[in-house]
């Protein structure tokens, strides 16, 4: 078979998500992660050196370090195992807490999850990727260890699903033959939609419950971990990362929302503010499967615009 002479169908691959209790130690993995789009990537340059040789080209080059990474897109669904080992590594692998939801019934689904702000050196603290690009028969396999999401975004909009976009940072990739899709686990979870969602911005916790929303247009959240892969995080010897230290943890926090009283603009002047933002509830905080929400505490909001242009648009 000639080089280029066929191709593989993307249809047909998948992608695999498994947890690491040791930094770059594969795992098994048994959760499928029903993807929109993925471009991981093994990426090794080498350098021309410059120096007199005799000749008019330079012929001498060295290897540099592995660089492997990229970004998985896939649409919210809380209730997906894959979905919430990536949601749990943004926020650094430490141990959840568990609790039923207020009002839940005893022994139902609605489960409060508190998860704790980590440092990455905890019980999960890395994951392990399985990606088959193209299908069965001919398919290209690799594995992917010590995978740390650096940057998690969660948006919604009218009119949309629910999208979360991880970039990641992997230690080391490899080229395998371990073909896994029968071992992947998937369900018919629901995905969430900008009409199961809603937005709260209040002073307290507390206030969350009440039944006040803010009627936006879109809502952005971004976790990023800052995360060190450069230099500092090698060594001689090798060409794959030793480490991958987290840096300062950010948040990051936008909506956009008509303007049609000063009240939003207003709220957005002051330093400590509490929002939440859910899906699968509706206009108010329910018990049902799928319910997924989120609480930002203390944020402090840069300039806040309101902006007039043509077209008609309020």
């Amino acid at each position: 078979m000639a080089v280029g002479d066929s191709a593989l169908i993307k249809a047909l691959s998948y992608l695999g998500v498994g947890r690491e209790t040791t930094f770059g130690t594969f795992n098994t993995l048994m959760s499928g992660l029903d993807f929109i789009s993925h471009s991981i990537k093994t990426q090794k340059d080498s350098r021309i050196l410059d120096q007199i040789e005799r000749s008019r080209t330079l012929s001498k080059r060295i290897h540099l370090s592995k660089q492997i990474g990229g970004e998985v897109s896939w649409y919210l669904r809380p209730m997906q195992t894959a979905d919430c080992f990536f949601i749990h590594n943004a926020f650094g692998g430490a141990v959840i807490t568990s609790a039923t939801v207020t009002g839940e019934t005893v022994g139902g689904g609605g489960m409060d999850h508190i998860i704790t702000v980590g440092n990455f050196d905890l019980t999960y603290s890395s994951l392990c990727l399985n990606a088959r690009k193209g299908p069965s028969t001919g398919g290209i396999i690799w594995q992917y260890h010590g995978v740390r999401v650096d940057e998690l975004t969660i948006s919604a909009a009218v009119d949309e699903p629910v999208v979360c976009t991880a970039n990641i940072i992997c230690r080391d990739s490899t080229q395998v033959s371990s073909n896994i899709e029968t071992q992947l686990t998937t369900t018919s979870n629901p995905i969430l939609s900008f009409v199961d969602g809603r937005v709260s911005v209040e002073t307290t916790f507390a206030s969350l419950t009440t039944s006040s929303i803010w009627h936006v247009q879109s809502v952005e959240f971004k976790v990023k971990n800052n995360l060190k892969s450069g230099s500092e995080s090698r060594r001689i010897g090798s060409d794959i990362l030793t480490v991958l230290p987290p840096g300062l943890q950010n948040y990051e926090l936008s909506m956009n929302i008509r303007f049609d009283t000063t009240t939003a603009y207003d709220s957005h002047g002051l330093s400590y503010q509490v929002c939440r933002f859910c899906g699968q509830g509706g206009n108010t905080y329910c018990s049902s499967d799928g319910l997924w929400k989120y609480g930002v505490r203390h944020y402090v909001c840069t300039p806040c615009r309101d902006a007039i242009t043509s077209g008609g648009k309020a």
